[in-house]
């Protein structure tokens, strides 16, 4: 298992959303990233609580994050093979995006892995 940097740093910009589905983002949407492969353990909590959260309103998509941390092979690698770009600079200069990647959502715009749209 690769080692996530979840210890480290602070809120940087390190990924880019990229909508599979052709639709526009609004302009106000602000995604978060979280890798649910077992390398952040943090990251699992947060998608439990994010499920347990949703289940009354997207039981389908309760149901659908659970088995994702529970069985993460089963589901596709959402991986950009791009190489990596520059990113945005810091107020200070420095940069804040030492290898962005790209991560794909999918489907209306209402809640998905990568965050709320």
């Amino acid at each position: 298992m690769t080692t996530s940097r979840y210890g480290k740093g602070g809120f940087e910009d390190r990924f880019r959303v990229t909508r599979v589905d052709g639709k526009p983002f609004r302009p106000e949407a602000r995604y978060l990233v979280l890798d649910y492969s077992g390398a952040d353990p943090h990251a699992l909590v947060a998608i439990e609580a994010y499920a347990a959260s949703v289940d009354e309103d997207n039981h389908h998509l309760a149901m659908d994050l659970l088995t994702a941390i529970q069985h993460p092979e089963a589901f596709p690698a959402q991986h950009d093979s791009s190489p990596p770009t520059d990113g945005p600079k810091g107020q200070d200069g420095q940069d804040r995006a030492r290898h962005p990647s790209t991560v794909s959502t999918q489907g209306d715009g209402d809640s998905r892995e990568g965050g709320r749209s």
